[in-house]
């Protein structure tokens, strides 16, 4: 099974060694402003970060060391971390450890403008297991795809 036939428009890079990581990039059919504000105001992240069924909730202290958490229904599920860096609007790197999970990684978004839009770039660094990054894979293939359509539903929204 290929990921571009049910992802199309992403790319995969992954690599090994003791730590693995992968990175995603995808095209957004919005200005970098528009991708910036989905990804640092807590009510347009809340918006396309998981399914809508999740009544997703997000928190965030968007500064260098400030917290953000971002849990789902009823608090069931919830990934929290701190940011490390808050470069506006091109870059966000944050901490992510999932509640009752001791395992940290690091997440790094990069927002590249494009003719058409921005690609945003997904790295996460910093898994023990390949069954963890490849779930990881999966799920910022659906975040980024959920992304994609909440700026086609309301692009002018900033």
């Amino acid at each position: 099974m290929d990921v571009h036939e049910y992802h199309p428009g992403v790319q995969r890079r992954t690599t090994g060694g003791p730590l693995l990581e992968f990175t995603l990039a995808m095209p957004i059919p919005a200005p970098r402003q528009r991708v910036w504000t989905a990804w640092t105001h807590p009510e347009s992240l809340a918006d396309w970060f998981w399914p809508t069924r999740f009544n997703t909730v997000a928190e965030l202290d968007l500064r260098p060391d400030g917290r953000y958490r971002i849990s789902g229904p009823g608090g069931g599920i919830a990934v929290a971390g701190v940011y490390r860096d808050v470069d506006r609007p091109d870059r966000l790197a944050f901490t992510w450890c999932w509640d009752g999970e001791a395992q940290e990684t690091f997440v790094t978004v990069r927002l590249h403008p494009l003719a058409t839009g921005t690609e945003v770039s997904v790295c996460h660094r910093g898994f023990v297991e390949e069954s963890d990054r490849a779930n990881h894979v999966d799920g910022w293939e659906a975040c980024l795809d959920r992304l994609r359509e909440d700026v086609r539903r309301d692009p002018l929204w900033d």
